[in-house]
């Protein structure tokens, strides 16, 4: 028996990944063997950009058997069967993260558990300009919820894929990144990243729109908005992501957080219907608001 383990940390870069000898393995089924059912009264996960668990994925090689399970702020959740289980004081959730080789942890600044899984202030986008109206919709951008199946092809589509809507059908494929880039930029320093960040958007065909604010009028009925922000984890200066929104046809923003579920609500609770007003955890920057293309066959 092998398990694969995703840690689910970002919206934009790549998620850690690594996989757990037989030994680790079968610790990891005991103990989720051994969770209470849930009932009817479940611990609330509250939506945010960020860390949100771990997917873990368990392959007994004499029976082909594969199970998948998703853990994350005191649930665990078997998608095969869906069966769900509670993780008191979420000792599961830590014991996965235990799991995890000094090349992840070192790349997260030997952040404990405790302060991985941990929530900053919710802070409005700093740099994004208001815009010249109270609300728009575009009746040329897209919808939510979506006709395209985002939901079971969550693993491998990522928000720049969102962002564009251009979704990645191919699961054995990654979720799309910027121009050229594979995975994050070795800098932490916000400014050389965000440089970075316009360069390789600019070269997947986006526009950049002038005044770091959404325009009072639509774009062409070939194109729509969107946003990207630079976010950092808020206990360890050298985690970062990148994060990114698109203007949908009935005035709200919509976003997907990595492997997450597509969602149109900040890290407050509340739907974006004014991107200045919408708060996110992170300390979130702006990089640009775009003009993207439909089909638009830069982004894979």
């Amino acid at each position: 028996m092998t398990a694969h383990v995703r840690l689910r940390l970002f919206s934009g870069w790549p998620d850690p990944q690594w996989t757990l000898d037989e030994t680790a393995s079968r610790k990891v089924l005991s103990y989720f063997l051994s969770l209470p059912p849930a009932g009817k009264e479940r611990p609330r996960q509250k939506p945010r950009v960020g860390y949100h668990g771990f997917t873990v994925t368990l392959i007994k090689e004499a029976t082909s058997r594969v199970s998948t399970l998703d853990v994350f702020s005191g649930i665990v959740q078997e998608r095969r069967t869906e069966r769900v289980m509670l993780d008191p004081q979420s000792r599961f959730e830590e014991l996965i993260y235990q799991t995890a080789p000094p090349s992840v942890t070192e790349a997260l600044g030997g952040m404990s558990y405790a302060l991985l899984s941990s929530s900053g202030p919710e802070t409005a986008i700093a740099g994004l300009n208001p815009p010249d109206y109270a609300k728009v919709g575009c009746a040329n951008g897209p919808t939510l919820p979506s006709s395209k199946d985002w939901k079971t092809h969550a693993d491998y589509n990522n928000c720049y894929n969102y962002a564009n809507d251009v979704l990645n059908l191919d699961e054995w494929s990654e979720a799309a990144l910027p121009g050229t880039l594979t995975q994050m930029p070795s800098s932490t320093v916000t400014s050389v990243v965000r440089g970075i960040l316009r360069a390789k958007i600019l070269t997947d065909g986006l526009t950049r729109v002038a005044g770091d604010k959404v325009p009072p009028a639509c774009p062409a009925s070939n194109k729509h908005y969107l946003a990207v922000i630079i976010r950092h984890h808020p206990n360890s200066t050298v985690v970062h992501d990148f994060h990114c929104l698109r203007l949908d046809k009935d005035g709200t923003w919509s976003h997907k957080d990595g492997s997450g579920d597509v969602r149109n609500i900040d890290d407050s609770g509340a739907v974006i219907t004014d991107l200045t007003q919408a708060r996110f955890d992170g300390d979130p920057t702006l990089v640009g608001v775009y003009r993207g293309k439909k089909n638009n066959t830069k982004i894979k």
